[in-house]
């Protein structure tokens, strides 16, 4: 049996959530299969035929904005939704989880562009290199860039 509940968010608007979408986020990490391919780079004709082959992914990278379009809502919703369903933003963990571990490995080994997952490991889910500063508390930090 569905089970649906609706409330007013902070402007009034009702908003409709599904008790089915706890389980419609695991239907929806079995669609965000990477997919690896060979295409060909390069032929060339001459004395001697040779082609040029390339080994390429299609990434389908799990993320919430993915996830809310999968089940035709706005993200905000389920920003809302889970502030006040505990076992729906538990669910919603499992795709940064994923996320996240995807973008470890596959960045790790070259196969995810390394830039763009530094990027999105600092922006969704806080890790960023670290600086620590030690000194004189008492002075303004100071910075020289020297020009070689």
């Amino acid at each position: 049996m569905k089970k649906e509940t609706t409330q007013k968010n902070k402007v009034g608007r009702p908003t409709t959530y599904k008790e089915e979408y706890i389980q419609k986020v695991d239907e929806y990490l079995s669609t965000c299969q990477d997919e690896e391919f060979d295409w060909t780079k390069s032929t060339s004709s001459g004395k001697v035929d040779s082609e040029s082959w390339e080994h390429r992914i299609k990434v389908h990278l799990p993320t919430l904005e993915g996830f809310a379009q999968f089940i035709g809502v706005n993200v905000d919703s389920l920003y809302e939704w889970r502030k006040t369903h505990k076992e729906f933003a538990e669910s919603l963990g499992k795709i940064l989880i994923e996320q996240k571990n995807r973008l470890i490995s596959r960045g790790l080994s070259g196969d995810y562009n390394p830039t763009i997952a530094k990027l999105i490991l600092a922006s969704n889910h806080k890790m960023t290199d670290k600086v620590e500063l030690s000194g004189d508390t008492d002075k303004p930090l100071e910075i020289i860039i020297k020009k070689l």
